[in-house]
């Protein structure tokens, strides 16, 4: 009895999914819905039996059998096999050397982009203010599309104060640098292991200015009288914009990312380069 209600529901399996579309492939023909077919001998034929029932299924109107499932109802020593699938006509521009082609379906949906969490910890470096320092940065996908908000800190660039540019060495001092802001845009998957993401980012950024002051007083070299003055390095914060690409090598959810951005603000400018780990949904 318990034979018998296994062999309905596979019948009923096999009916139920006559509305399922059958791949696409170049030079074959496919049927829109699936075939049964059937054949009964002895238990011990099980292979000859199968293949009878595949045959059975194609009704000698198409030449294979993909995705096939048997399913086997046993009556003592006789066996009967029901063969389901789809079924493919051999089309005759295909050459001859590739009948033994082994078909799977096409019919999946696009891979779809999973929607959670971003969490990333990178070292950062911008140029020119900043040639260390660390960046945290939390987000999250809707899809494709991408939302993050990140916070950096690092130690002030004193040799690019000092060469040149300005007219006082500072080498000996360190200057904390600051940055942070809200990044938004989109994200491509090509495979399973590497994704990028593409779109813009703004916040506040720190920016390293030379101060002269006045002492208030005169000297003479003998020649000539010279005001006196002396230097400090102060730091503004200003607002700056600009094009974001984070490329995201690895698997399933942990990724070793590489994220660039370009900013640029009244009177400013710099090159944001982070590397490290990160937490991110991947496609379905």
């Amino acid at each position: 009895m318990l034979k018998k209600i296994l062999f309905v529901c596979a019948v009923f399996g096999a009916s139920a999914s006559i509305f399922a579309t059958a791949p696409s492939v170049a030079n074959w023909e496919v049927s829109q819905q699936k075939v049964i077919g059937q054949a009964k001998g002895l238990a011990s034929e099980k292979e000859t039996l199968k293949k009878e029932a595949a045959q059975n299924a194609l009704k000698n109107e198409a030449d294979i059998l993909v995705e096939s499932e048997f399913f086997y109802e046993e009556q003592g020593d006789s066996l009967k096999v029901t063969a389901t699938g789809y079924a493919v006509k051999y089309n005759s521009s295909l050459p001859a050397e590739t009948d033994d082609i082994s078909l799977r379906r096409n019919d999946l949906p696009e891979p779809q982009y999973q929607s959670g969490l971003y969490v990333s910890a990178k070292t950062q470096l911008s140029l020119p203010w900043s040639p260390v320092g660390g960046n945290v940065q939390v987000g999250c996908f809707l899809g494709r599309l991408f939302l993050g908000a990140d916070f950096g800190a690092g130690v002030g660039n004193s040799d690019y104060l000092g060469s040149g540019y300005y007219s006082v060495r500072v080498d000996s001092v360190k200057y904390n640098y600051y940055c942070g802001g809200l990044s938004f845009g989109g994200r491509i998957q090509p495979n399973d292991i590497f994704q990028v993401i593409l779109g813009a980012t703004f916040g506040v950024h720190t920016k390293f200015e030379e101060k002269r002051i006045d002492d208030g007083y005169n000297y003479y070299d003998g020649d000539y009288y010279y005001r006196d003055y002396s230097y400090e390095v102060v730091r503004k914060f200003v607002l700056a914009q600009g094009p974001m690409v984070k490329f995201l090598f690895g698997v399933k959810k942990f990724w070793f990312e590489i994220s660039n951005d370009v900013v640029f603000g009244y009177s400013y400018g710099a090159y944001n380069i982070k590397a490290g780990v990160t937490y991110a949904p991947t496609r379905k």
